[in-house]
Order: structure tokens, then sequence, then C-alpha cells
């Protein structure tokens, strides 16, 4: 019987691409109960292997378990608590080093459009855009200060 719930279980995870994981932790605990070795052994092979997604997606699930299966687990779990701080350690220093090697530059980029001295002779279509944006919304901010200043007069 144990054989073919294992066969069944890994059925389902592999050809359906079905999440078996709740369905291992609501089995761990009966199979321990009723002496079912190799379901248990399947079990603890399959939640340790699988310890983060399901610590993601079924922490509740996971802290109700019996403490001595949370002890065996957090011992054996894949990947260890050790990889996950190197990795992790790993990652930010490779970002560190691409940071020092290519600094962005995070200036603002200059428009153009306050003194026309300094603009180009013959202004590109963006810079002609923007100077257009940018004086509709000074002439916009003007007319309406006007306004307001009318108002209160």
């Amino acid at each position: 019987i144990e054989e073919r719930v294992v066969n069944e279980l890994l059925y389902l995870s592999e050809k359906q691409n079905t999440d078996i994981a709740l369905a291992v932790l609501r089995l761990l605990e009966p199979s321990q109960i009723h002496n079912a070795d190799q379901l248990t052994e399947f079990c603890l092979y399959y939640i340790t292997t699988h310890y983060n997604d399901i610590c993601h997606n079924h922490t509740k699930s996971l802290r109700s378990l019996h403490p001595e299966n949370q002890a065996y687990l957090n011992r054996n779990r894949w990947p260890p608590i050790w990889y996950l701080k190197e990795f992790d350690y790993f990652e930010r220093c490779v970002r560190e080093r691409e940071w020092q090697q290519n600094p962005k530059c995070y200036k603002r980029r200059r428009i153009n459009a306050g003194c026309f001295c300094f603009s180009p002779s013959k202004p590109s279509k963006s810079n002609q855009n923007q100077l257009n944006k940018a004086t509709n919304s000074a002439a916009a901010t003007y007319s309406g200060l006007t306004y307001k200043i009318i108002g209160i007069l």
C-alpha cells in the first residue's frame, strides 16, 4: 500500500504537474502513527528537498507538525541555511563589484531650453519637443499665477 501511495504522489507531481506538498505534509504524521516507514521516509525526503517552496507556500501546515519532525526537517533541509547565507553574500559581492566597475551617473540630463544663446543653431526634434513642453508648462503656470493675483486684488 505504501508503494502505491508513493507512486500515485509521484505520478501526480511529475505527469500532472500537481503540487503534492500539502498532501505530503498531511501524510507524514499519520504514516508515522501507523508505522508506514517507507511512506514516512518518502514524506520526509520530499519535504526536506522542497523545503524552501513548502516553507513559503505552506508555512502554517509546516509549523503544525510535531516538534521532533520540525527539528529533523530543520537539520536536513535542502538547501541548508549556511548555503543560503553564503549564496546571498556572494550575490551582494557580485552586485557591489559590478557597481564599482561600472558606476552609473545619476545626474539629470540637461535641457537646453533656458537660454537660447547656448542652444544649438538647429535644434533636433527631441530638443524642440522638450523646448515646447517647457514653454507650454511655463506659460500655463504664469497664466495661472496671473489669474490668482488678479483674483486677490
